[in-house]
């Protein structure tokens, strides 16, 4: 069929717990699909993707997972005291990951396989002063994500920048929205 070949959403990879959602303000719904399509058409022809919910509702949505290790192998600090030392700059591992799947309409109303995830396996960043600047990379582009944390949550601003599309065409980059994930299931923090 149209959606066959490639890990599709029904195989998250390794324990990895899709917790965060890349979010819009509902007045961009259209604005959020296309960036949805843009950043799907490295892997696939944007036709073969229905809608996507820009508030993660009808059981659709733009769902992340994440494991971000710092250098050293140290946790991140979220309590008070520790906070304090941790003001420097903080590099993060290369080997910190990011997994995006995209839940549409089309899957939920036939027998339609899940589209591809995406799993960034490459990344490089760091966290300074409460602030977060993360790029993770695979063989398609780059998702940027950049915001603040504290001890509950990271509120992170999805960017998107695709260096292809599926058939060979140049991709695309853009904001998709706004992503909020539980700081430490993303973080290692002890």
């Amino acid at each position: 069929g149209p959606r066959a070949g490639g890990a599709t959403n029904t195989s998250i990879p390794n324990n990895l717990v899709l917790n965060g959602i890349v979010m819009a303000d509902p007045s961009y719904q259209s604005q959020f699909q296309q960036a949805v399509l843009d950043f799907m058409e490295a892997q696939i022809d944007p036709q073969y993707v229905g809608y996507v919910s820009a508030q993660g509702k009808d059981q659709t949505g733009v769902f992340v997972a994440g494991r971000v290790e710092l250098a050293n192998g140290q946790p991140l600090m979220i309590n008070q005291n520790q906070y304090q030392q941790n003001q420097g700059r903080i590099d993060i591992l290369p080997t910190s990951e990011l997994l995006v799947a995209v839940y549409d309409k089309f899957a939920n109303q036939s027998n339609l396989p899940g589209l591809p995830v995406t799993w960034l396996r490459q990344a490089q960043g760091y966290i300074q002063n409460g602030q977060v600047y993360l790029d993770f990379y695979d063989n398609y582009g780059k998702v940027t994500l950049e915001g603040t944390y504290n001890s509950q949550s990271a509120k992170l601003r999805f960017t998107y920048d695709t260096l292809r599309t599926f058939d060979g065409k140049t991709g695309y980059r853009g904001v998709m929205g706004d992503l909020s994930i539980p700081t430490c299931q993303f973080f290692r923090c002890q």
